[in-house]
């Protein structure tokens, strides 16, 4: 019994380790819904840049890091009941899960509308022309990460947090020098409080 607990074990590693090839493989999906693009990176080259539709406002889709855990081709919309393959299915004619939900509650999709590719439009997935999802799905294994970021919001980010210049007088004493760089004291005109 423990000579097969083992083998179980050495099985269920091997197939953890054979079920992520996207990171082995060096794909990366990174996902700007600023610009409402996605790109595919292989080994940090742009392979190929798609327009996409993503969520009507920006915090219907997710941010962060996943990966891609379920691969579905014709996925059925279970909303409302329309079959894998249907001409009025949403989700158009494939589906890349991402692991956030377990693979079936966010992804990257077709569209049964592609007037809206480019566009802030879905309830949060990432929506693709049909032609060039089934080229993703053709191209990426299970398990390639997907990074979703708004470009805009970190660059606002920064502006915000960026700290106002100033000159520290070389005639003053080492000590108020000192004071002054570690932000202990806080000149006039920052107000109150600003420099904590």
């Amino acid at each position: 019994m423990p000579g097969q607990r083992l083998l179980i074990a050495v099985i269920g590693l091997l197939v953890i380790f054979c079920y992520i090839p996207g990171a082995a493989a060096g794909y990366k999906i990174v996902i700007d819904k600023s610009t409402n693009q996605l790109k595919l990176y292989n080994d940090e080259r742009v392979v190929k840049t798609f327009p996409v539709a993503t969520g009507k406002n920006p915090s219907l889709t997710p941010e962060g890091k996943f990966t891609i855990a379920s691969k579905i081709v014709n996925p059925y919309y279970s909303k409302l009941r329309i079959p894998g393959g249907s001409p009025q299915n949403p989700l158009g004619i494939r589906w890349l899960g991402l692991n956030l939900g377990g693979g079936g509650q966010y992804g990257i999709h077709g569209t049964n509308n592609p007037s809206s590719i480019g566009k802030y439009a879905s309830a949060g997935c990432i929506r693709m022309n049909n032609k060039d999802v089934v080229w993703l799905y053709d191209t990426v294994p299970l398990g390639t990460p997907v990074e979703i970021y708004r470009s805009g919001e970190k660059k606002n980010t920064a502006e915000k947090q960026k700290t106002p210049e100033f000159r520290i007088d070389p005639e003053l004493p080492g000590d108020l020098k000192t004071a002054l760089k570690n932000g202990m004291i806080v000149p006039e005109q920052w107000g109150a409080g600003a420099g904590k």
